[in-house]
């Protein structure tokens, strides 16, 4: 064109934009696009030599060089050299791995993945530093080849370091690409506020109504419910109140296995079937013959004998009966107030939300158009950046509610 912009030859849409960006990038990167295979080669293969060169040393029956080992048996080298050899074939076991797509995150993988490794190595050497006294010339081909691999490395590092330039480059516009990505998902929020809300907790006010007097009700139940229960658990303890101190002298004295006191730590739990109320009664019928008997002292004998006869005539499994009943009907009522007032919770927060909805439905309108701004500005800001760093005259294309 003679007179104003050139016309765009690439229309990219905004999601498939990083994946545009990193296909430029390594466009951009041709030298190393065309030294990595090579590098990649030349350490496959020098990986592979190592690992040859570690079996047959591992398998070599070469006395170990004693002159410049003072103090050390040279039986110790030879279970020194078995477990050297060890540590390295375990190593060698689990080679370098790398699976990165794209030119320079594969040559940045295949570096890290196999510096590594020789990280690895020079650990073990260290630690069996004898080894490599004792036995160099065995393993001589062993350092060559790793010799080579660190070269390799060194080779690959010195090509990605020319690419740093490049990659802060390429690294700042993916920033902002991801930046217009994060704005767009918040301007899609904004555009659906109602989508906040919970799908399954919509009420109008006759339902909100109807939950507040089951509220009241279920309070009222409950109240009634915990009275009866307290009322029944009081009536249990407070008949066995008496005998608990002198429960307690008798199980001294008895030889049953199940103790009269056991009864009395938690009686509406202990007392459930006939066998309880027979093993009581029993104890209850001695505890009176050992009054009696003078075994057992106690300032009102003849009070004492008429309330164990009080207890003895009493049901003590419908008592104790009565109150798990009632607790657990008061458990039932607790529950369904909960989930009652969970309930109301639930419209209270959808009913908050909406108010609030409505009462910043302009802001969130003006924030939507701050964003959309923003997406603008920063769609020509990019398409100025592709052109400046990779010649690429594109234009992004933007949904129509992002613009």
């Amino acid at each position: 064109m003679l007179f104003g912009r050139s016309p765009k030859n690439e229309s990219i849409p905004l999601p498939e934009l990083e994946a545009y960006l990193g296909r430029c990038f390594d466009g951009k990167l041709k030298r190393l696009a065309t030294r990595l295979p090579g590098v990649e080669g030349d350490l496959s293969e020098s990986f592979a030599d190592f690992e040859r060169a570690v079996k047959k040393f591992s398998e070599s029956s070469e006395s170990p060089d004693m002159d410049y080992l003072y103090g050390v048996k040279e039986t110790s080298m030879g279970s020194q050299k078995a477990n050297y050899s060890s540590s390295l074939l375990h190593l060698l076991a689990s080679p370098p791995k790398y699976s990165s797509n794209g030119v320079y995150f594969k040559a940045k993988e295949l570096l890290e993945s196999y510096s590594l490794f020789t990280t690895d190595v020079m650990k073990t050497n260290n630690t069996f530093k004898l080894v490599m006294i004792g036995y160099a010339k065995g393993l001589a081909e062993v350092k060559r080849h790793f010799t080579l691999m660190e070269k390799f490395c060194n080779e690959l590092r010195s090509e990605i370091s020319l690419c740093i330039p490049d990659e802060a480059e390429y690294s700042k516009i993916k920033s902002r690409i991801m930046a217009m990505m994060d704005n767009v998902s918040e301007i899609k929020s904004l555009q659906n506020p109602t989508q906040r809300a919970s799908n399954h907790t919509h009420f109008d006010e006759s339902s909100e109504t109807a939950i507040r007097k089951q509220i009241e009700e279920k309070e009222s139940h409950l109240g009634t419910v915990r009275h009866q229960y307290h009322e029944a658990e009081s009536v249990l303890v407070n008949l066995l109140l008496p005998v608990e101190r002198v429960a307690r002298k008798h199980d001294h004295l008895s030889a049953s296995k199940k103790h009269l006191s056991d009864y009395m730590k938690n009686p509406s739990e202990q007392i459930r079937t006939l066998e309880d109320g027979k093993i009581i009664h029993d104890h209850l019928t001695k505890i009176v013959e050992e009054i009696k008997e003078n075994k057992i002292d106690t300032k009102h004998p003849e009070t004492l004998i008429s309330q164990i006869d009080s207890i003895r005539s009493s049901d003590l499994i419908s008592l104790a009966s009565s109150v798990r009943d009632s607790e657990a009907e008061a458990k039932t009522a607790e529950a369904e107030l909960s989930e009652q007032r969970m309930r109301l919770q639930a419209f209270e927060m959808v009913k908050s939300e909406k108010q609030k909805l409505e009462a910043g439905k302009a802001r969130t309108e003006q924030e939507i158009r701050s964003k959309q701004t923003y997406l603008a500005s920063e769609k020509k800001e990019l398409e100025r950046l592709f052109l400046n760093c990779y010649k690429k005259n594109i234009e992004i294309v933007l949904s129509s509610n992002q613009t």
